[in-house]
């Protein structure tokens, strides 16, 4: 359920605002969409008095980050803005990265590159953008990197807690596995899990973990992951939904 609100600042600038509860939240964050429009996303019993000020605090930034926006409308043709991502949501993390757009004549040898901020969750992709192939392949560059960073410790966790050993895990993209395991305990895992909700890629990886002990799924397999994780039968219901995360521009 989303409620619209409004904020007036010292400056005279008005902040109109939609607020949503969400469960999976674990804490207030504000998003922008491609149009222009804020979201405070706060988490279910979160004091709501304390929305307004956590609006103002981040209100530079919310003006930034729709002034980005603008220029991208302003500067991309329709046709190529419909199929870049203005922003990435990583579910597993909870973090939202905005994507701006810088083109620029290039020579045919020139490619689009990706920078990082480090100040916030900003990408910068410049280059001949309207060859949009080159811009998705960039970016899904990018997005490895972040599985990287996150799902070989996750794992690691999720082993120690088991007691299920594994060999070595591996990151791929594909589009119809979200992990496998082989006979030598290698894990290998799909770094588009990043856009699942954590719970999902919880239970991904312990369904995994469950196999090096039992390669098939018989019935000893689903007797270790219902003790590993008793809530299996409720992920597995939502696995089947759960390429709906994957948004369209990593299968451009």
């Amino acid at each position: 359920m989303t409620q619209q609100h409004s904020l007036s600042l010292d400056s005279g600038l008005a902040i109109v605002y939609r607020l949503r509860h969400s469960p999976q939240s674990r804490r207030a964050r504000i998003k922008i969409c491609p149009q222009g429009r804020v979201e405070v996303v706060v988490p279910l019993g979160f004091d709501l008095a304390q929305v307004p000020a956590f609006v103002a605090q981040h209100h530079q930034w919310i003006q930034d980050t729709q002034d980005r926006f603008k220029t991208t409308r302003q500067t991309l043709a329709p046709e190529t803005l419909d199929r870049l991502p203005q922003s990435i949501e990583l579910r597993a993390i909870g973090t939202t990265w905005y994507v701006s757009y810088n083109p620029y004549q290039a020579t045919d040898s020139t490619s689009p590159t990706v920078t990082l901020r480090a100040d916030a969750p900003h990408l910068l992709l410049q280059g001949s953008l309207q060859a949009v192939t080159p811009c998705c392949d960039l970016l899904g560059r990018w997005l490895r990197l972040q599985a990287k960073a996150v799902l070989p410790p996750l794992l690691q966790s999720l082993s120690q807690t088991t007691g299920l050993g594994y060999s070595q895990v591996t990151l791929r993209s594909q589009k119809t596995l979200w992990g496998s395991c082989s006979a030598r305990q290698s894990i290998s895992l799909n770094d588009r899990l990043l856009f699942l909700p954590p719970d999902l890629v919880r239970y991904v990886l312990i369904h995994e973990l469950c196999h090096t002990r039992h390669l098939d799924h018989s019935p000893r397999f689903w007797a270790l992951v219902s003790q590993k994780d008793p809530d299996y039968a409720q992920w597995e219901k939502a696995l089947k939904q759960a390429w709906a995360y994957v948004p369209p521009w990593v299968n451009p």
